[in-house]
């Protein structure tokens, strides 16, 4: 039976806000570690609103210090030092506003893995949605294949089958790790998800072969 070597999270990364591509750090068949940052946005006017709303909180929270030591002496009104609650509970709203834009800067790696393909070019300027670049976890591949449904008798969970793969001509263990939840009624058949026992580096997604279970 044909089987498919795919990955088993392949995503589109998108852009969460309207900007310039400062850098693009990454190309197609780069590899990438969790947290790397693989596209940075032109971000000057977030950092300096963000820089210019911690200044006010700053002002904020000292006015709103001084009305209250100054209400101990009855030297201000209980709304003077209301009014300052509120300017300093806007101000902190507005950091935080600042710091969340500021976060979306950096297209981060969600997981190890490698680039796809690329959507965007160097200092392009993108909207928000905008898909930016494909990527696949490289070392979460699977097999994926499908058997007759009349050899569910005798392929399981945990069901050991060889893979030969074109590409490498090299033959593989796997085992099975999920069954279909329905039989194609028009093929008669049903989905296989197996994993290959012994990793190898040579393996990418997209390459295909043949698997053999053999007759219990």
């Amino acid at each position: 039976m044909r089987v498919l070597v795919a990955s088993n999270i392949e995503t589109t990364l998108s852009s969460r806000i309207n900007a310039d591509i400062l850098r693009l750090d990454v190309r197609p068949g780069d590899s990438f570690r969790k947290g790397d940052i693989l596209i940075a946005f032109d971000c000057r006017l977030p950092r300096a609103q963000l820089a210019k709303s911690k200044a006010e909180l700053d002002s904020a929270d000292k006015t709103l210090r001084a009305r209250k030591s100054l209400a101990q002496y009855n030297a201000v009104s209980e709304l003077e030092v209301a009014v300052a609650e509120s300017q300093a509970a806007m101000a902190r709203a507005d950091v935080s506003l600042y710091e969340a834009q500021v976060s979306l800067c950096d297209v981060t790696a969600p997981f190890d893995g490698r680039v796809v393909a690329l959507r965007v070019a160097p200092y392009a300027g993108v909207s928000s949605g905008a898909p930016l670049l494909d990527i696949l976890d490289a070392g979460g591949l699977e097999v994926r294949l499908h058997i007759p449904s009349n050899s569910l008798t005798r392929v399981n969970q945990g069901s050991r089958f060889q893979v030969r793969i074109d590409e490498t001509g090299k033959l593989y263990e796997a085992e099975v790790q999920r069954i279909g939840a329905r039989v194609d009624p028009v093929s008669g058949t049903i989905d296989v998800i197996g994993h290959i026992l012994e990793p190898d580096n040579n393996l990418l997604a997209g390459m295909s072969g043949t698997a053999t279970f053999s007759q219990p």
